[in-house]
């Protein structure tokens, strides 16, 4: 099996040259024997912030756990179909209901509702904030009418887009994960199901045309970038293996790390440096994990959910100060 997975990788490395309604079991945890114990796990606390926080959402609920997986808040109402959720440097939490067309923000452990930023005739799935130039970017999955995927753009604070992202060279694609670097720039990963293209574009300050960062035949999911601009995103290699690859800026990347059944999407922990991944594939049940972003170890996880509800979205609270 193992042989066969590392031909999986290769090809995957190759095709990639280009860049060289869910509930959850919130009292359900367990240490994976996956963790690697001789390596340094995230701390609880998160200095001024206090406890630190690792957010996930189910679809109807979002909760909010501790690095060490105890429940912290749990979020049930004003949510419909909650997916992506990012953090600002405050530990605000930002999050994408897929039913209701509409980003939620919330404060630190999920209270009190903030505000909302309408996305109208959209289905939005993923999210990521830069606070510090008040920006505010949405990955559409596609429209509520099953038009194909874009980008919705809040800039300056606005609560309605500023501007639609898409990518005409895949007319049927639907958007999936996107992230926001420390510079402004959005990165975009979206998926025809038809075609079975995926592609992984860059629009410099979110904005104009989009520069493709990496293409091929497996789908692409989630991204985060490092406190060094540096992009990581998962490529969905089988059905049973993932990969997570991590490239120098947006280029020269390699795969990273493949210990994984069914990672969905990324988040960095700017704090305490470590990469975390919602694992939905685990036979054991989803887990949410930490990660070595030098050498790929898995280095502490808990269970999240169950088999049957995973997480979708997570977000390590605070999140990026840059």
């Amino acid at each position: 099996m193992l042989s066969r997975s590392i031909a999986c990788l290769c090809v995957t490395a190759a095709l990639l040259s280009g860049c060289a309604a869910l509930r959850s079991e919130p009292g359900a945890l367990s240490q994976s024997s996956r963790a690697l114990p001789t390596e340094a796990t995230p701390p609880p606390n998160c200095g001024r912030y206090g406890p630190c926080s690792v957010d996930a959402c189910f679809g109807a609920i979002c909760i909010a756990y501790s690095t060490e997986g105890e429940v912290q808040a749990e979020l049930t109402s004003g949510i419909v179909d909650a997916q992506g959720v990012a953090a600002d440097r405050h530990g605000n939490a930002y999050i994408a209901d897929a039913r209701s067309a509409a980003v939620f923000e919330y404060g630190p452990y999920l209270t009190p509702l903030i505000q909302t930023y309408q996305d109208d005739g959209e289905v939005p799935l993923d999210v990521a904030v830069n606070e510090k130039i008040k920006l505010l970017a949405v990955s559409n999955q596609s429209t509520t009418s099953s038009g194909p995927g874009s980008v919705s753009v809040y800039a300056g604070g606005s609560l309605t887009p500023t501007a639609t992202l898409s990518d005409p060279a895949v007319s049927k694609g639907q958007g999936i994960g996107i992230a926001v670097d420390g510079l402004g720039n959005c990165v975009w990963s979206l998926y025809d199901p038809k075609s079975g293209r995926s592609k992984i574009d860059e629009f410099s300050a979110c904005a104009g045309s989009p520069v493709t960062i990496a293409s091929g035949n497996h789908a692409l999911r989630g991204m985060a970038f490092d406190k060094g601009n540096n992009l990581f995103y998962i490529v969905d290699v089988s059905t049973i293996h993932h990969d997570i690859f991590k490239c120098r800026g947006t280029s020269h990347c390699g795969r990273l790390a493949t210990d994984f059944a069914k990672p969905v999407m990324l988040s960095f922990d700017d704090k305490w440096g470590f990469l975390w991944t919602d694992d939905a594939g685990v036979l054991e049940g989803p887990l949410l994990e930490s990660i070595n972003p030098r050498n790929g170890h898995v280095v502490s996880s808990f269970r999240a959910g169950s088999s049957t509800d995973p997480p979708f979205g997570i977000a390590h609270a605070p999140g990026p100060a840059y």
